[in-house]
This record gives C-alpha cells, sequence and structure tokens, in this order.
C-alpha cells in the first residue's frame, strides 16, 4: 500500500491520451489508494506536474511526445518515478526513455500486474 504523506495519500501522474486506458488506469490505481491525477496531453501534464511521486507516461500524445515530459522531470531534479508505457517500436525513442532514467519501460497492452508492482516498490 501506498506511505502517507503531509498531503495524504501518493499521487500519481498518469499521462494517457486514449481516454479509456487512462481511465482505466486511473480505476485501478485509485482502488489501490492512490490519488492520481489523469491528464491526456503534453501541456496538461507540464501545467499538473506538482508533487506527484510517480509518473505514468505514454510516449506519442496529441501535442508531442512523453519524453518532453520526462526531460522536464529530469532537468528540474524532481523526484518523481517514471514508468514509460507506450505501443512505439521506435528504437530511437525507446532509447531517449532509457536515456532520461525511465524506471519501468512497457509495451502496449500494459502488463498492469508489473505497472502495480513498480508502483508500490516505491515505498
Amino acid at each position: 500500500m501506498p506511505v502517507q504523506t503531509e498531503r495524504g495519500r501518493k499521487s500519481i501522474l498518469v499521462v494517457e491520451d486514449d481516454p479509456v486506458t487512462r481511465t482505466a488506469l486511473v480505476h485501478v490505481l485509485e482502488l489501490l489508494g492512490y490519488e492520481v491525477v489523469p491528464v491526456a496531453t503534453v501541456a496538461e501534464s507540464i501545467e499538473r506536474l506538482d508533487g506527484q511521486h510517480c509518473a505514468v507516461l505514454d510516449l506519442n500524445l496529441p501535442d508531442g511526445l512523453g519524453t518532453t515530459i520526462l526531460r522536464r522531470i529530469r532537468t528540474e531534479n524532481r523526484p518523481i518515478r517514471v514508468a514509460v508505457v507506450s505501443a512505439t517500436t521506435d528504437r530511437a525513442m525507446l532509447d531517449e526513455a532509457r536515456d532520461l532514467r525511465a524506471e519501468l519501460i512497457l509495451r502496449k497492452p500494459i502488463n498492469v500486474n508489473e505497472l502495480i508492482e513498480w508502483v508500490s516498490r516505491g515505498g
């Protein structure tokens, strides 16, 4: 279970443009006790990036790439654990996510159990 913080529950930024996938991720994570901040674009992600413990990033978004968000997290030295979920086969994009220290890279369809295990290990 998530560790309690001063603000309450641990918070997770979920960046996913597909509404069905986003809703499913939000539902599962909320059932596990997490506060979830769901967004669908790079712009929304940057606007809502505020103290989350984890981020789950899709790579191909309507207004850009999830690596833009990951780069911002790293450049600003934010203590956010990052998982990438994507259907892309673009080796360069996946390598960039690895270079930016994504802790987990999952292919779609998402192995929800693997994602839950990763989120839970976050202490």
